[in-house]
């Protein structure tokens, strides 16, 4: 009622003219009946009134709580904030320490969200408040919160980063040249050819954006994010325009950028823009986006299958955009050699050998199937053979190590750190509190309870003795920064240093079934050597006394999430019959690992390495994917297409499944040849 006072003048006088505004006076109706309502039945039963009391009483106890717990939560926070604008011996920002330390509840993410999400409170009368037409929400407890408390004054840059750490809010943050409340996504397609015998598929997602014309701006900006498995790379997008398509030319990320900021914030005409993010993730943006017509795209990803013990597995790829809970979408599956004893969930059909599926749109769904056995054909490109085998491993002695760092979080358990110092012998053990401090008898109680209230915790490598023979044992169940977040703060410094003057990589080993995105980025970079063991292996391997690395070199990369290693070698296969996503998934990687000592330097290094980035036409840090109007525009930003590529990636199976369009000009000419046959028979 409050919220749509504003209107109640306007309906007034608008209803003798019109006659629709009187619905802003619906809110007021109801509440009016319901007191008629209320009246009446307390009248005739003394229980009614008691409910109604105790429900009015729930209703206000609730509000301060939330109040209570809103101002409890806004002045340390503030006062956090200021102390440490003033105090410059952390090497992390203020955001790190805070979403580190603070309890995630949803009055906090309400709290940080504040006016970015919310209406406030003086949005509350303006008729003209852009709230109403922007997709802004309107939370009575945010906004009685927000009136006797105040809102929070923290920068929206380091609301953003926090939401970004520990709400997995880096999707809704994303900045935008436009908004996009008023797109839906309607319809997805998703083929996928399956190759076991390599332990890899390539997918390609096509998505038809529709504008919802009702509402304007007429022109708006999709924006979508990927979530890829493990080691994945996209390799070829495409954007529809005039119902052509038009497949993307990879760039350099900042030529990518340029041209995208241009067109989009300037000129409003037609571009595609995919770029890398750290996680497994990729972002696709599209503009514009108007009613006049759907606006479609696609994304290919090669993606390594899952093993484990025996069976391989493949995850669909999940996404987030514009609103997909009206889609439709169609699953077609494929494969270059039939999976045994494949389990698929029971909404897919078997037909002609391959799975498919049409309906409401669904994103958590798998296929396992039993592995078969590595092939051991060859691709060739430019003089380079590549093929596949098992990954080898070697053997680490445990006694080799003289000191371990226990990377300690709310993660932990007291039973599992007490256990690690007491199983493990012969080493010293050190924590970061700070700075690394040596545990012993005196401290180690008092360290390990204040360092399991961290909600997470970003272990300091570059803390480490130079040449160290140190072991890094690690678990983290939560969300973490990104290295990108740390860029331009100190412990970025230290830690670009730290990996440029490295001899050796420290080994990291995880504990957990999930692995943070800071230690998968350091992982991927190739800047650790990393291993992942359950609890009980690792004090296992302790009291064997050697562990078991996946072994890799110049010339052989591996996937830990298919258990494979690609092979490069000189030469050329005869015949190629490998598929080439051999090669693009070894130039992914091996571009990492080139990255990965210069990462926060990494700009510099776009045109060094972006030719061999086309190459294999693969998505990385310092490449990205982009679709321009014409030929004219990709001269204009210097945007060249390579001449020695294997270019955008493609379905190779027979089970690839036409357009509509194709379909149509297959039946055209079908109808034309039988024509004429009969013709010529007459």
């Amino acid at each position: 009622i409050i919220y749509t006072l504003k209107l109640y003048l306007v309906a007034l006088l608008g209803f003798w003219f019109f006659g629709i505004p009187i619905y802003a006076l619906v809110p007021l109706f109801h509440f009016v009946l319901c007191l008629y309502i209320l009246r009446d039945f307390s009248s005739l039963s003394k229980r009614m009134y008691s409910f109604s009391c105790m429900s009015a009483v729930i209703c206000f106890t609730a509000i301060f709580a939330f109040v209570n717990e809103w101002n409890m939560l806004k002045k340390p926070i503030e006062e956090h904030y200021h102390l440490s604008k003033n105090q410059n011996d952390s090497e992390l920002p203020f955001w790190v320490e805070f979403s580190q330390s603070t309890p995630k509840s949803l009055v906090t993410q309400r709290l940080l969200l504040g006016s970015m999400l919310y209406v406030s409170p003086n949005q509350l009368f303006s008729i003209d408040n852009a709230a109403w037409t922007q997709g802004k929400k309107h939370d009575p407890l945010v906004m009685i919160a927000s009136l006797i408390g105040g809102g929070l004054k923290l920068p929206g840059k380091d609301r953003i980063k926090i939401l970004q750490a520990i709400y997995n809010k880096r999707h809704e943050t994303e900045q935008k040249f436009w908004s996009d409340y008023a797109l839906h996504t309607s319809e997805i397609k998703t083929e996928v050819e399956l190759m076991p015998e390599y332990r890899m598929a390539y997918t390609e997602k096509t998505i038809n954006i529709k504008h919802d014309g009702r509402k304007w701006p007429r022109q708006q900006e999709a924006h979508y994010t990927f979530y890829l498995p493990e080691g994945s790379v996209v390799t070829s997008a495409s954007l529809w325009i005039e119902g052509q398509e038009e497949k993307a030319y990879l760039t350099t990320k900042s030529k990518a950028d340029s041209a995208y900021s241009s067109i989009v914030g300037r000129e409003r005409r037609d571009p595609l823009l995919v770029h890398w993010q750290e996680g497994n993730r990729v972002t696709a943006r599209i503009f514009p986006c108007t009613k006049k017509e759907e606006r479609k795209f696609k994304l290919g990803i090669t993606t390594p299958l899952k093993y484990n013990n025996g069976k391989l597995s493949y995850e669909n790829i999940d996404f987030k955009g514009p609103d997909f809970s009206k889609a439709k979408e169609s699953i077609h599956i494929s494969s270059t050699s039939k999976p045994k004893q494949i389990q698929s969930p029971y909404h897919f059909q078997n037909e002609n050998d391959q799975l498919s599926y049409y309906g409401k749109y669904r994103s958590d769904w798998n296929l396992d199937f039993d592995e078969v056995p590595l092939s051991k054909k060859s691709f060739s490109f430019n003089g380079k053979k590549f093929n596949i085998s098992n990954v080898d491993h070697e053997l680490v002695k445990s006694s080799s190590f003289d000191s371990c760092y226990l990377d300690i979080n709310s993660s932990w358990t007291k039973s599992e750190i007490y256990r690690i110092l007491k199983k493990i012998n012969g080493v010293e053990f050190f924590v970061y509190d700070g700075r690394m401090k040596k545990l012993n008898l005196q401290n180690r109680k008092k360290l390990i309870k204040k360092l399991r209230k961290k909600n997470y915790s970003l272990f300091p490598f570059h803390k480490l003795e130079k040449n160290a023979n140190a072991l890094v044992i690690t678990k983290n169940d939560q969300l973490t920064p990104s290295l990108d977040d740390l860029k331009e703060t100190k412990f970025a410094d230290g830690m670009s240093m730290y990996l440029q003057q490295q001899n050796k990589n420290t080994l990291v080993v995880n504990i957990s079934e999930d692995i943070s995105p800071y230690i998968k980025t350091l992982r991927d970079l190739r800047v650790i050597d990393f291993l992942k063991l359950p609890f009980a292996e690792l004090i296992e391997g302790f009291e064997k006394g050697e562990f078991e690395l996946i072994k890799e070199d110049e010339r052989h990369l591996a996937n830990h999430y298919s258990g494979t290693q690609i092979v490069l070698q000189a030469g050329d296969a005869n015949p190629n019959e490998a598929p080439d996503h051999l090669m693009r998934l070894y130039f992914y990687k091996d571009l990492l690992k080139t990255i990965g000592k210069d990462y926060y330097n990494r700009k510099a290094l776009e045109e060094v390495l972006i030719e061999k980035a086309k190459e294999a036409n693969v998505l990385t840090p310092v490449s990205s994917l982009i679709v321009l109007e014409s030929q004219n525009d990709y001269d204009r930003f210097n945007i060249k297409k390579s001449k020695s590529s294997l270019g955008n990636a493609k379905m190779n199976s027979s089970g690839a499944v036409p357009e509509p369009h194709e379909w149509f000009l297959i039946i055209v000419c079908f109808s034309g040849l039988v024509f004429f046959y009969w013709k010529s028979k007459v």
